[in-house]
């Protein structure tokens, strides 16, 4: 009896140094694909040193503590379980606890399988290409963590939602057997938006789908070309009829004005002949018909020396001073009378 009574006391000695410490909350195992990360909580307030957890699995028909530890006395709250190599239709017991200095806490237990807590990822890249009224789309499938495809798990299928892009509420869906399709056929000249998500109707899984991809489509060139003559047309006739209508309005604008010659150019400029009024002054004279009676002085003046030399020693006929004897000249028989004398003009001179 007193032999049970300390095995007792000790039993109850143990559990309580082994509950001194509170187990981690609200544990989680994070999946998508074949990522497995188990995460968890604790209050730091329950301790006044830093406290640290180990993780690890055992297979689920198994009793115990867990044989294959994954995460041992690390100080974060999550230990990844993605390189375990654990199979996607087993069962396992999960294990995390918080350990102190000399005391740790209870285990907590968490079932798992990666077939019906794994979800499935959305493809990692969609690539559209634009064609004529249509759209072909080229999907990369979900990959595992050592980046191979999902569909060496599971069988994949794929659903494109596409929809004209200023007509959101009219949405369309189709599903393709592989990692490509067309959609067609659309609208050309067009903008569609698509996305895209990824299902296995074997494991009933459907993954998120991708964000929102905007492409337009293309049309036939030689449609096009017709559906834009008629427009370029038009607008031709509406520049060239008023210029033709309008032309001789338009020309009268672009040639010179038909000014009158006198004031198309200005006159050239005329160097004057004469110096100005302050400097000279010109005189015209004209002189009268010469007569018989007298010569006049200047002319005299002109003669040659010669005659002014006979003129001193007789008379010359032309004038005889108002005292010799009257005489005509001469003229030729040619002539009947004598010509006329005509004004002549005396080169203007300086005085």
């Amino acid at each position: 009896m007193p032999m049970n009574r300390c095995t007792s006391l000790a039993f109850i000695l143990t559990l309580t140094v082994a509950e001194a410490l509170l187990s981690p909350e609200n544990v989680t195992m994070e999946a998508v694909n074949t990522r497995y990360v188990l995460r968890w909580d604790w209050d730091q307030t329950h301790a006044n040193y830093t406290v640290k957890f180990t993780a690890g699995y055992t297979y689920s028909n198994e009793h115990g503590e867990p044989d294959k530890w994954v995460c041992n006395r690390t100080t974060e709250k999550q230990c990844d379980f993605s390189f375990q190599n654990l199979h996607y239709l087993a069962s396992y017991k999960v294990w995390v606890r918080a350990e102190g200095r000399n005391e740790s806490s209870c285990w907590h237990l968490l079932k798992f399988c990666p077939e019906e807590h794994a979800s499935l990822g959305p493809p990692p890249h969609v690539e559209v290409v634009s064609g004529e009224a249509m759209l072909m789309v080229n999907i990369a499938e979900p990959v595992t963590v050592y980046n191979a495809s999902m569909s060496s798990i599971m069988p994949l299928s794929f659903r494109v939602q596409y929809w004209e892009k200023d007509a959101t509420h009219q949405k369309s869906n189709q599903s393709l057997t592989a990692t490509w399709g067309t959609l067609s056929p659309l609208k050309p000249w067009t903008e569609y938006c698509l996305k895209v998500c990824a299902f296995s109707m074997e494991y009933d899984k459907t993954s998120p789908f991708t964000n929102k991809l905007c492409v337009q489509t293309r049309g036939k060139k030689n449609r096009l070309f017709w559906k834009i003559l008629p427009g370029v047309l038009i607008c031709l006739l509406l520049v060239i009829l008023p210029v033709y209508v309008y032309r001789n309005t338009i020309k009268s604008l672009c040639l010179p004005p038909n000014l009158p010659s006198s004031i198309q150019d200005p006159p050239p400029a005329v160097t004057p002949l004469l110096q100005p009024w302050e400097e000279s002054c010109t005189v015209l004279a004209v002189v009268a018909a010469p007569t018989p009676q007298c010569q006049p002085e200047f002319e005299q003046r002109e003669l040659p020396q010669a005659q002014r030399q006979d003129s001193s020693g007789q008379d010359s006929g032309i004038c005889s001073g108002g005292e010799g004897e009257e005489s005509s000249p001469e003229w030729p028989a040619e002539l009947s009378e004598p010509p006329t004398a005509s004004p002549q003009w005396v080169t203007p001179f300086s005085q």
